[in-house]
Formats: C-alpha cells, structure tokens, sequence
C-alpha cells in the first residue's frame, strides 16, 4: 500500500489532536467510501492479531435518513506535525 503526506494545515496545533473519519478520507481521496470502510476493516483484522487498539466505529445518517457505518479518528495529526499518522 502506498503511503501518502498529506500537509492541510500550517503551524503549531494544540494538545487536541486533528481527526479524520472514513467518510472524509473517501472524498480527500476521491474514492467510494465502501471501499475505505473495508480497508479500515482490513486494519482491525491486522490491529486485533497485533493485539494493539482498533478504529473506532460509529453510525450516521444519510440524506435517505437511513444509518450508515463509518469510522472516526482513522487519521490523527499532532502538534507541530504535517503528517498524518494512522492510529493503532
């Protein structure tokens, strides 16, 4: 898998880390979202042979007012730091 530097912001950043859901990723990425829901899927798999924290997931509705799956705080960014770093 290709890794890829993102720089979005510029600067110091607080304590508070910068968060990323999957849905975000689809459409930076420009990809459907189903698919960066399997590969999330894909990293738990790994994260949990690992034994190390999984991604969290979490629901929202859609426009259809139907609940749909997605995951939050896939990518995180810290202080002084231009580069996204997956969490585990």
């Amino acid at each position: 898998m290709e890794t890829k530097e993102l720089t979005l912001f510029e600067g110091n950043f607080e304590e508070v880390p910068v968060t990323m859901s999957s849905r975000e990723i689809a459409s930076l990425t420009e990809k459907e979202h189903r698919n960066v829901l399997r590969d999330c899927d894909e990293l738990n798999e790994s994260y949990r042979k690992m034994e190390l924290a999984e991604i969290s997931a979490d629901y929202y509705k859609d426009t259809k007012n139907r609940e749909q799956r997605e995951y939050r705080r896939v990518f995180e960014m810290y202080e002084n730091s231009r580069k996204w770093k997956q969490l585990h």
